[in-house]
């Protein structure tokens, strides 16, 4: 029997794959999960699943750049860059273990920053074994598959020229896009957004401990929760800088501004927030026009809050407004972002789109558009809880080339 082996390292991602339980059985695959969570491991033990905790070991070669390189764990201020690369050999050395014993058809791996999402994909790439890499499609309705990566890891940023051999409905896709901006025009919200409620700090809390636990236990952890990040969920209130939509200038060029953890800052983009700002108010001042910023809806850095304020004030050409995002870019002249999926958005409405990060979204013209909304992204809606079909699963290995 065949094997599919999937790598978590949160519960949203558990609830993800184990829908995919049925099809896997049905095509007669068994499942192996690993995780650099003890949580996660709990869960899934729970769920009667076969599941690898990760543990520190470092019994495996690796070269002189692979241990002097920088792990996004650790640019993200969530581990030291020792403990992420702990996590990379040891899940490297899980992964190798599993491929050893198992006849291993595909590694599922969500997103693939991670350090021990890393040493998962070289596992792969080493014992020649095909790995499915998933994301959030930002579409409703939509889930982001690729055979090599996310974003700009991702085989659309190096060649999306492929799109245009994959065939949609023209007729269905402008229905499709006319129906979706209404909706977004009326109400738009992000389905990541966190409700800062009790539950979310209970959440926290209990993550904290767990990491307590898994240090004394030797867990190779991706993630080191400190006790002040129970202080990151705090609101702001942005109306003490924030603009109208109504008082906005009759011209102007919108900028959605990225999460300061997102990856599209860290890894895709070589400068960090306020400097993308100040790289569109560069752009804006050529052309004499303002510059109207909205803050990342899941944004929650005090530091973050303080220096866009403190840049709103300093500039009369440039104002926040928190006001629907589709609006805004109704509004506008054109739209400047580092690499959002408001960029893309922005583009189905007919507005020029300068990217600042290295995006698969820029320069895509009407087809490949099409193409990959309708035909690449998945009909899978990530949040929902219903089991994914044999057909659907097929389609995805036909999407990422698994033969």
């Amino acid at each position: 029997m065949k094997t599919i082996l999937i790598h978590v390292v949160s519960s949203e991602e558990i609830n993800f794959y184990r829908r995919f339980n049925s099809a896997f059985y049905e095509l007669n695959y068994s499942i192996i999960y690993t995780t650099t969570s003890l949580y996660c491991y709990f869960i899934l033990r729970k769920a009667r699943a076969n599941v690898k905790l990760v543990y520190i070991d470092k019994d495996v070669s690796f070269n002189e750049n692979e241990s002097s390189k920088s792990f996004f764990n650790f640019l993200v201020g969530w581990s030291s860059n020792n403990q992420a690369f702990d996590s990379y050999l040891s899940s490297y050395n899980c992964a190798v273990k599993i491929l050893k014993e198992k006849d291993v058809y595909a590694c599922f791996i969500p997103s693939g920053r991670l350090a021990s999402q890393e040493g998962v994909l070289k596992a792969c790439k080493d014992y020649n074994v095909a790995t499915i890499f998933s994301g959030y499609g930002n579409f409703p309705g939509k889930t982001f598959f690729d055979k090599l990566g996310t974003d700009k890891n991702s085989s659309l940023f190096k060649d999306k020229s492929f799109l245009n051999d994959l065939e949609y409905d023209d007729i269905y896709f402008n229905e499709w896009k006319q129906d979706f901006i209404k909706s977004k025009l009326e109400f738009h919200n992000v389905p990541q957004v966190r409700r800062v409620n009790l539950n979310l700090y209970a959440s926290r809390f209990f993550r904290i401990l767990f990491c307590k636990v898994e240090k004394k236990i030797n867990v190779a952890i991706d993630i080191d929760r400190k006790w002040g990040s129970l202080l990151e969920f705090k609101k702001f209130d942005y109306k003490k800088i924030e603009t109208n939509i109504d008082d906005l200038p009759k011209e102007f060029i919108f900028m959605p501004l990225q999460y300061t953890k997102d990856a599209q800052l860290i890894l895709n983009y070589d400068k960090d927030l306020i400097s993308s700002i100040n790289d569109a108010l560069s752009i804006c001042r050529e052309k004499n026009i303002t510059l109207v910023i909205k803050p990342h809806p899941v944004e929650n850095s005090i530091d973050a809050f303080d220096k866009i304020q403190e840049i709103v004030n300093e500039n009369d050409d440039l104002m926040l407004c928190n006001s629907n995002t589709f609006r805004l870019i109704e509004l506008s002249s054109e739209v400047i972002t580092v690499n959002s999926t408001a960029g893309l958005e922005s583009m189905l409405m007919q507005k020029n789109v300068t990217f600042l990060g290295d995006s698969f979204y820029s320069d895509m013209t009407k087809n490949e558009m099409g193409s990959y909304l309708m035909a690449f992204l998945i009909d899978i809606d990530y949040f929902d809880c219903s089991q994914i079909s044999k057909e659907t699963v097929l389609n995805i290995f036909s999407i990422c080339k698994v033969d």
